[in-house]
C-alpha cells in the first residue's frame, strides 16, 4: 500500500496568514480579542445574513441558481 502524507486542507488551501505565520483563524480570535468583539456578537454577525439568505432563498430571489 505504500506511505501516506495527510494534509491539513485548512493550511493547504490559503488559510495560512503568510505575515504572521499562523492559522486565519487565530487572527480572528485576537482581532475580536483586541476589538472587544464577545463570542456572542460574532455568532449574531453570522446569523444575520445566513437568516437573510434562508428568507431570499424561499422567496424565490435565487431560483435560477439553485437547482431543485
Amino acid at each position: 500500500m505504500g506511505n501516506s502524507k495527510v494534509v491539513d486542507v485548512m493550511i493547504q488551501d490559503g488559510l495560512w496568514c503568510a505575515f504572521n505565520g499562523y492559522h486565519m483563524g487565530i487572527t480572528a480570535k485576537n482581532v475580536a480579542a483586541k476589538y472587544g468583539i464577545s463570542r456572542e456578537e460574532q455568532d449574531q454577525l453570522t446569523f444575520e445574513p445566513q437568516t437573510k439568505a434562508v428568507q431570499a432563498i424561499k422567496n424565490g430571489a435565487f431560483k435560477q441558481e439553485i437547482p431543485e
